[in-house]
């Protein structure tokens, strides 16, 4: 990785970047009304205006290349506090073991993939895959900056089938927000390669799935599709997965994501009580009307309840 391409923190500014993070993640944890609010303001008091590519501390302990310009969802809110989805991340923590199997699909530039990849320890693998192209070139530099051997990157998408198809880049909102499904009519396109996790599992002779997570704008009823062999059977993994109303669903609406979870196996359905940007515990959604608007979903066979800590449900 050539490093002059990205701007190095200096140890002033790292310390004031560590101790706004600091204070954030306090905030979050012992939320308050205004809590965010104040939380913005330190981080304007002790953050520079990001101009590009910048290498940042995270709270989770490790560095990562972002760019708050181009992604101002993840990229941003880990350039300012230094933490994305931290209830998600409390989860995966609850979770994933040492020589457990991860499976981060819709990546992005890594958060989650080196997360786990802290949690499964070097007996362990995160697979990941991203199928932007300027996306995964940061994936494969935040992964190498982090030295880590116990992930494996892939510059594809996961559907329903093999196929080549069109990705639709909404850079001029957010470089995350990358979809197979075309949002607007000045979209840039990119042709990608799609691949099917059953496919992906049986080639690579993976055993034993703990979690898979799908976060793909839209995108994740086929991404279930392709992965039908290995959610149907008794060794299922936990499905992380998000659900929301905020976009368009592929040939469908985001019930249908819902629909097919109940269908294809005996899976519990829960949800954060406080949503997935804040530690808390999980509440069972027992039927459509508990689903939520915008949120993740987090899927278990009754096998996995039972190994699980009580103390992360409600």
């Amino acid at each position: 990785m050539n490093k002059n391409q990205y701007i190095e923190i200096g140890n002033y500014r790292q310390k004031a970047m560590n101790a706004a993070h600091f204070f954030n993640y306090l905030l979050l944890k012992h939320s308050f009304f205004g809590a965010g609010t104040i939380g913005n303001l330190i981080s304007k008091l002790l953050i520079r205006k990001a101009k590009g590519p910048t290498i940042c501390p995270t709270i989770y302990n490790f560095n990562l290349i972002v760019d708050p310009v181009k992604g101002r969802g993840l990229e941003e809110q880990i350039y300012f506090r230094g933490f994305y989805e931290a209830g998600t991340v409390y989860i995966l923590s609850k979770c994933l073991k040492e020589n457990d199997v991860f499976l981060d699909i819709g990546s992005n530039i890594g958060l989650l993939s080196i997360v786990a990849s802290k949690f499964v320890g070097r007996s362990g693998k995160v697979y990941s895959f991203e199928p932007q192209v300027e996306t995964f070139s940061i994936l494969q530099k935040n992964i190498k900056l982090n030295r880590l051997e116990n992930v494996k990157i892939y510059n594809v998408a996961c559907g329903s089938a093999m196929d080549n198809l069109t990705l639709y880049k909404n850079e001029a909102f957010n470089r995350g927000s990358s979809s197979l499904i075309k949002f607007q009519e000045n979209s840039h396109e990119e042709k990608i390669s799609v691949e099917t996790i059953d496919n992906f599992v049986q080639t690579k002779n993976i055993t034993a799935v703990k979690i898979i997570k799908i976060d793909v704008e839209g995108w994740e009823v086929e991404v279930l599709k392709g992965a039908k062999k290995l959610l149907s059977g008794s060794r299922a993994p936990i499905i992380s997965i998000e659900y929301t109303n905020l976009h368009p669903i592929h040939n469908g609406k985001n019930l249908d994501i819902y629909k097919y979870l109940i269908d294809i196996n005996n899976f519990c359905i829960f949800r954060l009580s406080k949503g997935k940007e804040i530690p808390s515990k999980l509440i069972r959604i027992w039927d459509e009307s508990d689903l939520p608007s915008h949120d993740n979903l987090f899927c278990f066979l009754p096998v996995h309840l039972e190994s699980l800590p009580k103390e992360i449900f409600i």
